[in-house]
């Protein structure tokens, strides 16, 4: 069901070749949006974008290395010429308690559900204040958008150190909304709880 809320809009979603990530950039195509779909898997990134035409961009990018953020931004703008929408959805998920998780784990958590999301979101940044005060005239802003989860808001058992990573979603996202409200650019987060996805499948196999 095409419609067109989101005509004329143009988005980077990250972990957008899977999950929640693809189902979003088909979804905002659908709407009438130009989508960067920046994600470490090329193979499922490529295929989505073929499958969407000129619509969608592939962007091969690690968000929580800085130089790819800020090269994936410079390519949406680019090609589109501005950028309305940055969705932080990519995420790796864990269950078990501290003690059961290695030390390389944590740092790899961390790095993936927490600082790459704010390391994207520093890159976006300048474009989307741009944006901003563009349409500021009109009434509308960009948007900085988290994946937090249900586990951003509340603690459940044996999910200890992935809890840690999406309360600290939150926290940014809490934070950015007050700090660029100013120049009109919008930050939330959605809170899903499970999801099926392949993500999900591989973390409760563990």
């Amino acid at each position: 069901m095409a419609g067109t809320r989101l005509s004329g809009k143009v988005a980077i979603i990250t972990g957008g070749a899977g999950g929640i990530g693809s189902a979003t950039v088909r979804r905002f195509v659908e709407e009438g949006a130009r989508v960067g779909i920046a994600d470490v898997d090329e193979a499922r990134g490529r295929a989505l974008v073929d499958a969407l035409d000129d619509a969608a961009l592939f962007l091969r990018c690690d968000h929580g290395n800085p130089d790819d953020c800020r090269a994936a931004v410079a390519a949406v703008v680019t090609r589109w010429g501005q950028l309305d929408l940055l969705f932080n959805n990519a995420e790796i998920g864990w269950t078990g308690t501290f003690d059961e998780v290695a030390d390389g784990h944590v740092a790899e958590l961390m790095r993936a559900n927490l600082v790459g999301p704010l390391l994207m979101t520093r890159a976006a940044l300048p474009a989307l204040r741009e944006r901003g005060q563009a349409l500021r005239a009109r009434n509308v802003s960009p948007v900085v958008l988290f994946t937090a989860t249900g586990l951003g808001l509340h603690a459940r058992p044996a999910v200890s150190l992935y809890t840690v990573t999406k309360h600290g979603v939150v926290g940014l996202m809490r934070s950015l909304a007050l700090d660029e409200g100013p120049n009109n650019v919008r930050v939330n987060a959605i809170c899903p709880g499970i999801v099926e996805t392949s993500l999900m499948y591989r973390t409760m196999a563990r």
